[in-house]
């Protein structure tokens, strides 16, 4: 933070390995995606992502670090483009688990598995920067302690814990359906080969939040109804990637100003840009998908899919 040039750096090593690897086929990683070794569970009570690395599956992949490094790469745009809400939900939660870890890996090769995991390391803190929000290392063994603690940079240290009770401290975060079992949660243990598809579920927030925001009854009946479309058909590459609010000079802001006043932006966004454009023009945020449908896929409004989101919405509003 505040330093320019190892802000450049991380710039430069972003750019280069995306450049150098994506796009990742499914394909080309899908017999690693069923070993396991990394992948989506659920999501905290923030609507984050849970992403599990589970390094007793890392297996052969211990002394590749291409491979490996091309698994996690794969495993977090997946979750850029299918698990986020830009504006909204920007950020991850890791769970880290060492379980049975210096059974399964060799003495020999525990210095190739810190070699990789500082690969998937650089590839966390410089590609993805600023994603992750807290990283729980759970059932480290004694013996990879110093080894750990190395491998995390500094200015890192305060979003990393070592909890001892694992269920109470994951429980914090996560709603019990959101977490394996193995976690303090109640979904199944997965096989490794049944983590892949990544698994979400519906109300991370928990059943307070849901009675808050709609009636249960009418969501029950909203929930048999086949959806009209993916709402992923709708977000494009535009909603995904944003824009740069540069405000350097007059010619820079004209080449986004307008297209920003038309995004679909959170509340504060929308004071904040309101103040940029100045006068007596207020820019209003987007509150409900009825408004985020016009914004980015007008063909889409009025389908009978949106319609019911839209009257629970309107149900939670009369409360």
């Amino acid at each position: 933070k505040f330093n320019a040039s190892k802000a450049v750096d991380m710039m430069k090593t972003a750019v280069q390995e995306r450049v150098r690897r994506l796009p990742i086929a499914e394909e080309d990683v899908l017999p690693d995606l069923n070993k396991g070794f990394i992948y989506w569970h659920g999501r905290d009570r923030q609507c984050r992502p849970c992403l599990v690395i589970r390094l007793e599956r890392l297996g052969d992949m211990v002394t590749d670090k291409e491979r490996a490094v091309r698994l996690v790469m794969f495993t977090l745009e997946y979750a850029l483009r299918f698990a986020m809400v830009p504006g909204r939900v920007e950020n991850w939660v890791v769970i880290m688990d060492l379980a049975n870890v210096m059974r399964t890996i060799s003495p020999l090769r525990i210095g190739s598995m810190a070699s990789t995991a500082a690969a998937i390391g650089m590839t966390l803190e410089k590609v993805y920067c600023g994603r992750m929000v807290w990283l729980k290392i759970v059932n480290m063994p004694g013996g990879l302690a110093r080894v750990v603690n190395g491998l995390i940079p500094a200015e890192k240290k305060e979003k990393v814990s070592f909890p001892t009770d694992v269920s109470a401290e994951l429980l914090k975060h996560m709603e019990p359906h959101q977490l394996e079992s193995c976690y303090g949660g109640t979904a199944p243990d997965l096989a490794p080969n049944e983590t892949y598809p990544f698994r979400f579920f519906k109300n991370p927030r928990g059943e307070a939040a849901l009675l808050k925001e709609h009636d249960m009854e009418s969501l029950s009946s909203a929930e048999s109804e086949p959806e009209d479309f993916s709402m992923h058909e709708s977000a494009k590459l535009a909603f995904h990637e944003g824009l740069l609010w540069d405000d350097s000079s007059a010619e820079a802001r004209a080449r986004w100003l307008e297209h920003a006043k038309v995004s679909s932006l959170t509340p504060a966004s929308a004071t904040a840009l309101s103040e940029v454009v100045g006068g007596e023009e207020v820019v209003q945020p987007c509150r409900d998908i009825e408004r985020w449908l016009e914004l980015v896929n007008p063909a889409a409004v009025g389908s009978s899919c949106t319609k019911r989101v839209q009257e629970l919405e309107d149900i939670s509003q009369a409360r």
